[in-house]
């Protein structure tokens, strides 16, 4: 429908929110509030039964809580309504209540009376250069600007024509999964991707220092997402970007940069084409184990890559390093160029044809990998020093070349190999 590009110019303003305490509270009765999976709890006692005991009672519980969730947001007095006031502006919070009683007291739920707005929330039109929010059949862009996106991420219903963060984009867009700001530590309960489902999507284009963390979720629409570069991960051990997206015709291109797939356990994502480029030490993917991939083809680049979510039909390893995990699904075929090196970390998954022209290397495991059809061709380079690849299946066949000629042959001494012609 048009153009919006992210601006991120509203001022931040701190969430005022209220809980109205009503109704008849006897002895034994409960009253909880609950903040990002933490709860606290008033319990009303013989002889303060008033509603003013139950406000008072839950506001000392909530301000005396060490729970990092619940530090974020201050209680106050203001019976019958307990008040709740974000610490810092801009940062949501959401609350939930229950009660257990005898009579008919009650906590009312969560009613916004200032609501919350900031630079950092996607959902805010006046963020957009246009005055509005992003739509259906949008082209969103964003660049030239280091703030945040951060809240508002939850965008599952739009389907813009494309997606575009550009390597001038120095902010972040998500949240960690730990939320580690200032002395509030908790795991956090808001949505840390941004959910969205554009029918292409590119990152990295252009020049600056790029983003530590992109987190996208494109949900079950199918999605071309192309990686042109990142910049360095915000946070340690975790790729800067990271992907999801359950379509099985999604695509992937990475051409340089740092990206997870499904990085994190219990994730799942499906990619019928994964293609990864550039120097090993400039382009590294990951794909978790809830990763289901048909087809890769690798020129370049570092690729870690575990087959626990489903068997690969084709691996095209035609340059840099792909490194295989998981332990129950194989690969039908495995196509290795001179100069490119897979590392075979194990499992009980089939390998059902290797075509070996550059480097196979199973010597950091020690789990063995069952391998139906491999055929040699001048320059392999074959590691086997543990002799746990299984020999059985159709043997080995070599083209061109021989055990240890015009190719290096690593394996377990001390066995026995029957030589027959190759039909």
């Amino acid at each position: 429908m048009g153009a919006k590009v992210f601006k991120g110019d509203n001022a931040d303003i701190k969430q005022i929110s209220t809980h109205t305490v009503t109704g008849t509270w006897a002895a034994d009765d409960t009253g909880t509030l609950t903040c990002g999976g933490k709860s606290v709890t008033f319990t009303v006692v013989a002889g303060s039964t008033a509603i003013a005991d139950v406000v008072a009672g839950l506001v000392a519980a909530w301000n005396a809580s060490e729970d990092g969730a619940l530090e974020e947001v201050a209680a106050s007095d203001a019976s019958p309504a307990i008040t709740l006031t974000a610490e810092t502006a801009g940062v949501p919070f959401i609350t939930s209540e229950s009660e257990t009683t005898a009579g008919d007291g009650a906590i009312g739920s969560q009613t916004d009376s200032t609501a919350v707005d900031g630079a950092a929330h996607w959902d805010q039109a006046t963020n957009w250069d246009t005055g509005a929010v992003p739509v259906n059949d949008d082209d969103i862009t964003i660049e030239a600007t280091d703030n945040d996106i951060k809240y508002g991420l939850d965008q599952s219903s739009v389907t813009p024509d494309s997606l575009t963060f550009r390597q001038s984009f120095t902010g972040t867009c998500g949240l960690p999964r730990e939320n580690n700001d200032g002395n509030n530590e908790f795991t956090e309960y808001r949505d840390t991707y941004l959910q969205i489902s554009p029918d292409v999507c590119e990152i990295g284009a252009g020049e600056g220092d790029g983003s530590g963390r992109i987190k996208l979720d494109f949900g079950s629409i199918v999605c071309a997402a192309t990686v042109l570069n990142t910049g360095s991960r915000t946070e340690r051990d975790v790729p800067a970007i990271l992907l999801k997206g359950t379509h099985a015709s999604n695509t992937l291109t990475v051409l340089k940069g740092d990206v997870g797939v499904a990085f994190f356990a219990g994730e799942t994502s499906t990619i019928a084409t994964l293609n990864v480029a550039g120097s090993e030490a400039e382009t590294q993917v990951v794909c978790g184990p809830g990763v289901s991939i048909t087809t890769i083809n690798q020129t370049g680049g570092t690729l870690d890559v575990d087959t626990t979510a489903s068997a690969i039909t084709t691996i095209n390893l035609d340059g840099g390093t792909c490194i295989l995990r998981g332990d129950t699904n194989g690969v039908t075929t495995i196509n290795v160029a001179e100069g490119a090196k897979l590392i075979d970390m194990g499992g009980s998954g089939t390998i059902a044809t290797l075509n070996l022209h550059g480097e196979y290397d199973h010597s950091q495991s020690m789990t063995a990998r069952p391998i139906t059809n491999r055929n040699f061709y001048p320059g392999y380079i074959y590691r086997d020093p543990h002799g746990v690849v299984a020999v059985g299946g159709n043997g080995i066949d070599f083209h061109y070349c021989g055990p240890g000629v015009n190719g290096t042959m690593d394996t377990k001494p001390n066995r026995t190999w029957t030589e027959s012609a190759i039909a």
